[in-house]
C-alpha cells in the first residue's frame, strides 16, 4: 500500500518523464522532491525505491553497490505507477497544460525566440551537472523573457515604450498600461496582478542571472527551479490574456 512518501515518489517520476514516459536518474527524483518539500533520507528511499519496483509500480535498473538512491541511473513508471500517480496529482495536468502551450507552434509564431532559451533553462535543470548551470539557466531565463517582451511590444505596438530590449519589466508594463481599458473589472485586476508578478519574478531572474552577488547569497536549484516555473506560468497568462 502507498504512503505520503510512496506517492510523492511516484508524482515526481511522472513530472520528470511526462507524456513520452521515458526514464529518469536517482539525482533527478531526489531534487524533484526537494522542490516538493520532502527531503527522506538517503537509504530510506533508496529501499522505498526497492519497495515500489516489488511491488510493480516502477522499473529500477543500475542500483547501487551503496544504499544511496543517486546511483539509480534508470528509473521509470510502470502503467500501474503512473495512473497511481496522476490520481494523486492534480497538478500534472495543469502542469503539462501549461508545457504543452508553451511548446506549441501557436506559441512559437506569436512569441520567437521565447521558446528554446526557456526549454534550455529547464532541460539545465535536470542535469547532472546543474549545479554547476545555476547562473547559466538565469541567463537563459532572461533570454525568454527578453524575446517574449520583445515580441508583445511588437505586437500590440505601445505608445512611447521603452526601446531597450532588456527592460522587461517596463516594455510589457506599457502593453498592459495599453490594454487594461479593454478589460472588465475583474479581469483587469487579474491582468494587474500577472503583471507585478512578472516584475518580481524579473527580480529573481537577475538575481539568479548575477549569481546572487548583490544580496551575498548563494543561488540554489530550488531557485533555478522557481524561475522557470514562474516564467512559463507568466508567458502562458499573458499569452492567454491577451488571446
Amino acid at each position: 500500500m502507498l504512503d505520503d512518501l510512496g506517492r510523492a515518489v511516484l508524482v515526481a517520476i511522472d513530472r520528470l518523464t511526462g507524456e513520452a514516459e521515458g526514464h529518469t536518474a536517482g539525482l533527478a527524483v531526489i531534487r524533484e522532491l526537494e522542490g516538493m518539500g520532502l527531503s527522506p533520507p538517503d537509504e530510506k528511499l533508496y529501499n522505498l525505491i526497492g519497495r515500489l519496483k516489488r511491488e510493480g509500480y516502477i522499473e529500477a535498473h543500475s542500483f547501487s553497490a551503496h544504499v544511496d538512491p543517486r546511483g539509480i541511473n534508470r528509473l521509470l513508471l510502470t502503467p500501474k505507477g503512473r495512473e497511481d500517480a496522476r490520481e494523486v496529482d492534480p497538478f500534472t495536468r495543469t502542469h503539462d497544460d501549461a508545457r504543452d502551450a508553451i511548446a506549441s507552434a501557436e506559441f512559437a509564431s506569436r512569441y520567437p525566440g521565447a521558446f528554446k532559451p526557456w526549454a534550455v533553462a529547464e532541460r539545465r535543470l535536470w542535469e547532472d551537472d546543474a549545479g554547476e548551470n545555476l547562473t547559466a539557466i538565469g541567463l537563459n531565463v532572461r533570454e525568454a523573457m527578453q524575446a517574449f517582451a520583445t515580441a508583445m511590444v511588437n505586437a500590440h505596438l505601445p505608445p512611447g515604450v521603452d526601446q531597450d530590449p532588456a527592460h522587461v519589466k517596463s516594455r510589457l508594463g506599457a502593453v498592459i498600461a495599453m490594454q487594461r481599458s479593454k478589460l472588465g473589472d475583474s479581469r483587469r485586476e487579474v491582468l494587474e496582478a500577472l503583471g507585478n508578478l512578472w516584475e518580481k519574478t524579473d527580480r529573481l531572474v537577475q538575481r539568479q542571472a548575477h549569481g546572487a552577488q548583490k544580496e551575498g547569497e548563494l543561488v540554489t536549484h530550488s531557485d533555478a527551479r522557481c524561475i522557470v516555473w514562474l516564467t512559463m506560468f507568466c508567458m502562458v497568462e499573458f499569452d492567454h490574456t491577451f488571446d
